[in-house]
């Protein structure tokens, strides 16, 4: 055990790290296809009916808008799970030089802030990813049926929400926020393997 750190703190880490698992799970099992209910085909859109040219064109730059809106949600988003990665492989790195050979508070404010910035950044993902997904439906609403058969979508796939949701940038920030739990249990379950000088667990052995 760690006497250094009092329990409610040790209790406090876990009760966060539940409740921003539960909050992405939630998210996860809300975008379940089995949760929703509707047309899933991509070519249900709007009435079909025989396009003028200037029509035609009208939604053809649409299309160019929309894609563009996409590109740039997509960027985003891969420049935030990046972000995420470097974030995550910082700390796991300083992680191996303080974890189980510390008894000061270093072990839980690493492990605290690995929780804190995997939540922060599934929250900025999935902002991306739900903006992708509402202007993709509003591009479906407008887009006559058929538009495929004679034009280039503005998506090459249309990924179902299940699929979007256990992606790498849906799934990994709670795998990482469980990591962060596992280890923090084990550093807990083992103790410091040694205790440096200053810590207050010297000072107050040799107190004694």
């Amino acid at each position: 055990m760690l006497p250094t750190i009092p329990i409610v703190l040790h209790t406090l880490f876990y009760v966060l790290s539940l409740a921003v698992s539960l909050v992405i799970l939630k998210s996860l099992v809300s975008h379940c296809p089995c949760a929703k209910k509707g047309k899933s085909s991509s070519e249900s859109g709007a009435t079909a009916k025989v396009l003028t040219k200037i029509e035609d064109e009208e939604l053809a730059a649409q299309a160019e808008i929309v894609r563009e809106m996409i590109r740039h949600e997509d960027d985003l988003l891969n420049h935030r799970f990046t972000w995420l990665a470097v974030i995550q492989t910082f700390l796991f790195a300083a992680s191996t030089e303080v974890l189980g050979k510390n008894c000061s508070f270093i072990p839980l404010i690493l492990c605290c802030v690995g929780v804190v910035t995997a939540f922060s950044t599934w929250t900025v993902m999935e902002s991306a990813n739900r903006a992708i997904v509402r202007t993709l439906a509003k591009w479906k609403e407008i887009k006559p049926k058929g538009w495929n058969k004679t034009h280039i979508d503005v998506i090459g796939l249309r990924a179902n929400h299940s699929s979007m949701h256990f992606s790498p940038w849906g799934f990994l920030p709670l795998m990482f926020i469980v990591a962060w739990m596992a280890l923090y249990g084990i550093n807990i379950a083992n103790g410091p393997s040694e205790k440096p000088a200053g810590c207050p667990c010297v000072s107050a052995a040799a107190s004694k």
